[in-house]
């Protein structure tokens, strides 16, 4: 179940191309595939709204995303400066 906050994210992410998948652990998974059907641009966004906390191994899975070189993003809804650095990202 995505919330508001999450689909304000999600629809930012799609409009950049993005497909977003509502993955839970963290929030998105979000792609582009290239000419040649390869996956490019991976990015993992966990989207918080102001007060909102990490819950149960929400970091212990940030963490491991991040240990094998991915791209993992937290998001504050309500923060233009990271919305902006994901989107310039995407």
């Amino acid at each position: 179940m995505v919330n508001s906050s999450e689909e304000k994210i999600k629809a930012m992410l799609e409009a950049k191309g993005l497909t977003v998948l509502n993955s839970g652990a963290p929030d998105f998974l979000c792609y582009r595939m290239n000419e040649k059907r390869q996956y490019e641009n991976v990015i993992f966004v966990e989207v918080k709204s102001e007060h909102d906390r990490f819950r149960g191994n929400q970091l212990q899975y940030l963490n491991i995303l991040q240990n094998l070189g991915l791209k993992v993003e937290i998001v504050r809804a309500n923060n233009p400066d990271d919305i902006a650095r994901v989107l310039g990202k995407a």
